[in-house]
């Protein structure tokens, strides 16, 4: 019912090879999967499932998702999870607590996960993303999308190679307090 991975890839056979979407294929009944290793500083994010939309995702009883350094083309993302409640979309340790220059996501590909993954009865959202032109499609994306959300979490970082600031607007409409004055 439940699998972690923890620790460190330092190379992409385990993620991206046959083993882990061999493993994972062969528990349907998965209901929480923690995905949270560090990448090795010189690799690309690699899909946990692969890329290929004829790979075994269905993971219809999941519950709970954390991946780090998620892969936007990752197939796991374009299924529908009716179960999931909590999805946290992560780094692995935190950017802040080890500066290394780790492959984050970036506003648009939140959005383009957000879009594909179907999760209506989202209740917990964790995002770590870096800034960029998308991030007010994101937010109305959020607050939209998931009338279920009791719990946004955000670290948002500044572009590295944006010089410009990046301005956000963030409306929080809660279900119970109507609508703002």
């Amino acid at each position: 019912r439940s699998f972690s991975l923890y620790g460190r890839y330092d190379s992409l056979s385990l993620r991206s090879g046959s083993v882990l979407p061999a493993v994972l294929s062969r528990m349907p009944s998965l209901r929480t999967l923690h995905v949270q290793a560090t990448q090795h500083q010189t690799l690309a994010r690699a899909p946990i499932f692969g890329r290929s939309p004829n790979a075994r995702t269905e993971m219809v009883e999941l519950q709970s998702l954390t991946v780090a350094y998620p892969d936007p083309e990752d197939v796991l993302f374009c299924r529908k999870a009716p179960l999931l409640t909590r999805l946290s979309l992560r780094d692995e340790p935190r950017r802040y607590i080890e500066s290394w220059d780790r492959p984050l996501l970036r506003a648009w590909e939140c959005l383009y996960i957000l879009r594909k993954f179907v999760t209506p009865g989202l209740e917990s959202l964790e995002l770590v993303y870096e800034a960029d032109h998308c991030e007010d499609d994101l937010m109305r994306h959020i607050s939209s999308h998931y009338p279920r959300l009791a719990r946004l979490e955000l670290h948002r970082y500044r572009a590295q190679d944006d010089e410009e600031d990046v301005s956000l607007t963030l409306e929080l409409r809660l279900p119970w307090q109507g609508r703002p004055s």
